[in-house]
This record gives structure tokens, sequence and C-alpha cells, in this order.
């Protein structure tokens, strides 16, 4: 049931599937069974080994194989030339296969000179040729050697009919650099036709979840039906790419620091083309901007090289990029349809459903641009808006949040039934949105921003309809019980600790008032260094400190009597707590500078500089609170203060 799905489990909407791996077959948990890559030798049958080989005679050329020691293996060629394709181990393996499976990449490109290129072929018992094994590893150095002497090997398939690529797809995730080339070396010709045949659908969908998709672009420019067609287990392109929130910028969370760099960086560095034009378009002013663009891509390379930090953003960037013309494309393709094979394509797998659940609005978003009368077609008994209140996801909820005839006949649907809109943001969010929030109180906060933000969706008269004697209030009160005692606790605990400190600083800072340094005239009581600046800065930081300090006090001791009523966690606590949170660093700032000015007045006579290092010093302390407590000082100064999460967006 879609319904009963969170983000983590997204993958069963479409096959109705509830535990399951998506790329697993209905009931079953076996990755063999689902893939079949790798054959183990535990599973090969006793009478199907090569039991019958001379395990001692090949033995120095099985190590030879394994170490990459080519001189003992040579001499072994030469002493018995029929080893160079002999099957030396008892899963059929020769030499070749053992080198290949071992990365032994130089003495493979001696051996593959040595051997026919017909024998590069031959498989074990598992079906796999060498390429096959070069695939699983990600070795693209073997590979090229490989089809360089048998350029028919990218077609030759394993015992479930897998071509190297899509074993290499399977297996090698992280090696991109040879699935692109095993990609432009095979060809789709039978009896594999690898994008076309059986397993057309696994190849296309696999590559999606491995995230490779200039790869699938690349492929479905030659094979549009690709966009559309499933895999054996029933799901498609966009359904897996519904599945990964990740391939979007919506489902990656990034710090401040990397949101700025992904703003700045280029999500394309490829070199201008330029020299193919006519002359009288090469003018100086494209020439000059073709030598700018050439300038920039070799800066971004080399800042690449120095800052991987930076790469890894620019290459996050550049597959959110592919994977939204990755839905461009289905989208064109699904255009060429039917009305009614559109309709079924979108109903059946359940794509909006799934894309709402796990929070990609860029799918959702796309995907009404080409397809608008989707939004008025439920998916088991549920529209959209229900599904993004349900899983939380304020970005596709705001793509609804104006008040246009459409999303309020979407907000009363189903209002006679438990699934209404207000029902459901009663209940307690699904964890992985619920985890997005550090702190209980926050996670408090942000439930009861969802149930006002739905309530005043509704006309008044709604709210106070009952289901089996309830209220929605009433369901959000016992559904959030366990969330508002976590609350409750965590406030207390950042209270307690906070005002321990503060009450220290207090104590301090009015015990300094008292004992200035350099002491008092003896006469009239006044300060002796009373006409220094610095002593000025001394009794301005020490008043400042105990005033914050005895604020931070009141507001924390304030949170430790509050009624802690659901209401509270709104606005109430998170307020008073962003007072004691900020009273506390400004007391710390200036009971620090008091510190500093001692210093200064104390020591000026014997060491001027001294300001310098006491600067440095004393900044220190300060820095590591701000570092430590100003996320969460952010956090809730945005929740509470900010925009919020609700803001209406265009859709069209």
């Amino acid at each position: 049931m879609v319904r009963n799905l969170s983000t983590s489990s997204d993958h069963n909407v479409a096959s109705g599937t509830s535990d399951a791996d998506p790329l697993l077959p209905p009931n079953s948990q076996n990755v063999e069974e689902a893939s079949a890559a790798v054959l183990q030798p535990n599973d090969v049958p006793v009478n199907l080994l090569s039991m019958e080989l001379d395990v001692n005679y090949y033995r120095p050329l099985y190590l030879a194989a394994l170490k990459g020691d080519w001189a003992t293996a040579s001499k072994f060629f030469e002493r018995d030339p029929n080893a160079l394709t002999a099957k030396i181990s008892v899963l059929s393996m020769t030499a070749l296969h053992i080198a290949v499976c071992n990365g032994q990449e130089e003495f493979t490109e001696k051996l593959v000179e040595l051997m026919p290129s017909d024998a590069l072929e031959m498989h074990d018992l598992g079906f796999y040729t060498p390429l096959h094994y070069a695939g699983m590893s990600g070795n693209i150095r073997i590979a090229k050697a490989l089809v360089r002497k048998n350029p028919a090997l990218p077609q030759i398939t394993d015992i479930k009919g897998y071509t190297p690529l899509q074993t290499a797809i399977f297996v090698a995730t992280e090696h991109k650099e040879l699935v692109w080339y095993l990609t432009k070396v095979t060809k789709d010709e039978p009896p594999s036709s690898p994008f076309t045949g059986r397993w057309a659908g696994e190849l296309i969908c696999y590559l999606t979840h491995a995230g490779f998709h200039d790869i699938s672009l690349h492929i479905l420019q030659s094979y549009p039906n690709l966009s559309t067609v499933k895999d054996t287990f029933g799901y498609t392109l966009l359904q897996v790419l519904a599945m990964e929130p990740s391939n979007f910028p919506s489902g990656s969370r990034f710090s401040f620091w990397e949101r700025l760099i992904y703003q700045i960086v280029p999500a394309d560095t490829e070199a201008p083309q330029f020299s193919g034009l006519p002359i009288s378009m090469q003018s100086k002013t494209h020439v000059a901007r073709a030598v700018l663009q050439w300038l920039k891509m070799w800066l971004w390379k080399v800042i690449d090289k120095l800052v991987p930090g930076i790469k890894r953003i620019r290459n996050k960037k550049l597959r959110h990029k592919h994977a939204l013309k990755l839905v461009h494309f289905v989208c064109k393709q699904v255009t060429t349809m039917s009305t009614p094979e559109i309709f079924e394509y979108f109903v059946t797998h359940a794509i909006l459903a799934v894309a709402t659940i796990s929070g990609v609005v860029e799918i959702v978003s796309v995907c009404l641009q080409y397809f608008p009368d989707l939004l008025w077609f439920p998916i088991e008994n549920q529209t959209i808006m229900h599904f993004a209140v349900e899983h939380r996801q304020e970005n596709i909820f705001n793509l609804l949040y104006a008040r246009t005839a459409i999303n309020k006949q979407q907000a009363y649907s189903l209002w006679d039934t438990d699934k209404n809109i207000l029902t459901m943001a009663a209940k307690l969010s699904p964890n992985p949105q619920l985890s997005t929030v550090s702190g209980a109180a926050l996670q408090m906060q942000r439930e009861m921003q969802w149930f006002k933000a739905v309530e005043s969706f509704m006309h008044p008269a709604f709210t106070e309809l009952r289901a089996e004697g309830k209220t929605a209030w009433h369901m959000f009160q016992d559904e959030h019980k366990k969330l508002l005692r976590d609350g409750e606790r965590w406030m207390k605990d950042t209270s307690n600790s906070c005002m321990v400190v503060s009450a220290l600083i207090a104590t301090v800072m009015f015990a300094a008032a008292f004992t200035v340094p350099g002491g008092n005239d003896n006469v009239k009581g006044i300060p002796i260094f009373l006409q220094e600046n610095s002593f000025m800065l001394y009794a301005v930081s020490d008043a400042l400190a105990l005033f914050s300090s005895v604020t931070s006090i009141l507001m924390f001791l304030s949170i430790l009597t509050s009624r802690y009523a659901e209401e509270d966690f709104l606005r109430a606590l998170p307020k008073r707590l962003i007072i004691g949170l900020a009273s506390l660093f400004i007391a710390i700032a200036a009971m620090m500078v008091t510190f500093g000015a001692t210093l200064s007045i104390v020591l000026n006579d014997r060491w001027r500089p001294v300001s310098i290092p006491i600067i440095l010093l004393a900044s220190l302390p300060v820095t590591f609170f701000a570092m430590l407590q100003l996320p969460l000082f952010i956090q809730m100064v945005q929740s509470t203060y900010g925009r919020g999460i609700f803001r209406p967006k265009k859709l069209w």
C-alpha cells in the first residue's frame, strides 16, 4: 500500500511489497537471485567442478597468475604451450581468468598478446569470460586490452544472459569510467541485444540506481524506448528516479558552505568547440569568449585537484543536472503515448506518489507541467496533497499551498474518512522526516507548525468534526505525548546547563565590579585607573556581562517553570530559549573582554604589546562557543521568526 510507505521504503509503491529491496524479486532477499552478477564457488554443485584437473601440475601457473609473476608463467608456457588456454582451476578458469580476477594488469596484457583472439571468449563454470571479471573489478586497462584483441567480447553473455556491461553496472558501480567504456564498445546485436532485449529494463534501471545519469542519457538518445520500459520487477526509469531523492537538489542536504559552493561551481566543464565554425562566425569576440571558457575549464580542473571536496560537490551538481534532463526526456517520450496509456503509466507505477513520499519536488513539478490533469487523479484514494502532509514533504506541499480551487478541492476530498488531510497532520511525522530537525523541542515545534498550517487551510467548522469521539486536535495530543515529554526534558536539560554557566558569569562579574584592577584612591575611593581608556572598556564590558548573564538566568528560569503545553512549543518556549542563548553568548564575550582589559591595565607599563595576544587568546573560547551553539541558535531563529517552511510556490 502506498500510504504505508516512508521515504526509506518508497520503492514498494508500485509493486505492493512492504519491506523488500526494490532491486530484489518479490518475497526474496537473495542478492544473487536479483542480479546474478557473481557466481559464488560454494553455489556450484560438486559434480560440475573440474575434479579431474591435475591441481599439483598447474599450481605454479595458478600462483603466478595470482601474483602477476610473468617470469614464472612464461617459463611454464614455454614448457607447455597448451597451458595458455588450459583450465587450471576447479571452476574451469584459465590463467587469464585468474589474472583478470586479481587485477594483474601487466600480466594480463602480456598474456593476451600470446593467446589467440578466440581464446579470450573462453568461459568458466559461471559462463563468465575474462571481460566479465574485468567488469566486476572495474579495471578499465584490462578491459581495453581484452576488447582490443577481440572486439566481439562485449557481446558475449554469461549463464544468465548478462553482457560484461550489465555485469559492471550490477557490481562495479564505483567505476564509472569502465561503465562508460563498455557502453561505447557494446553493440545492440543478437543474441544478447543488451539495449533492446530481455535485460534492457534492468540495464537502464540499474544505471539510474547507480547515478550514472549521463550514461543513461547517452543510451536513451539511441534507444528512446528504454525511457518507459519496465524491468522484470515492474520498475521504470522514472520510478527509480523518484525512489532516489539524492538525485535532485531537493533531496540533498548541504551545509552552509556546501550550498554556497554548489551555487558557484559550474555543472559542466566541457571544452568549447569552435574550430568547426565558419570563418565568418569566428570573430574576435567569439574567439575571446572561447578562450575564456578554456581558461575557466582548466581553472576548475586545477581546483578539483587541489580541493577534492569541491570536486565532489561539482559532481553532485552535474548528477542533479543530468537527472533533471532524464525526467524531461521521459516525459517527452510519454507525450507520444495515447491519453489512456499516459494515465495508466503514471497511475499504475504511482510515479507522483513515490516522488511525493520521497520529497522529489522536481519530478512532481516537471510531470505536472507536462500533464496537468494528473493532479486530479488520486492514487489509492489519496491525492498528492494527502501524501505530502502524511510524509511531511513541505516543498511539495508548498506547490499546493496557494488557495486555488484545485488545491481546496484536494484538501477537502476524503473529509468523511480517516484519511482526511487534518487527521494526517495530527499524526506523528515519519521518523526520517522527524530526524531532520535537531532536538525534541524543535521537532515538537515543527509538528505544531504543520498542524497549524493545515488547519488554516480548512474551514473552522471542519476542525471540530469528530472521528471516534476525537477531534483532530485531540488526536494530535494523543499522537505526540511521547514527543511532548521528550521536548520538555530537552528544554529543561538545556536550560539547567546554560543557567549554571550564566550564574557563574554573574557571580564573577558582580565581584569584579568591586575589585577593580589597580585598586581605589585611599582618600576618595575612586579607581586609580579611572582616566584610562582600557578601564572604561573594563567597566562597560563588566556591566554588560553582568546584565546579560542575569537576563539569561531569568530566561532559563522561565523555561524551567513553564507549563509545557503543546502550544508553548510553537513560539513561547523557543523565543525564551533564543533570548537566553543570545544573552549567554553576549555575557561570555563581554566576560572575555573584561578579562582582556584587566590584563592590559595591569601589564601595560611592563609590556605594551600585551593587547594583541590577549585579544587572540580571549577570542578562542568565544569562537568555540559560537561554533558549537550557533547552528542550533540559527535553526531556532529561522524556525521561529524566519519566513517559515510554508511559502506558496508557483507550479505553472
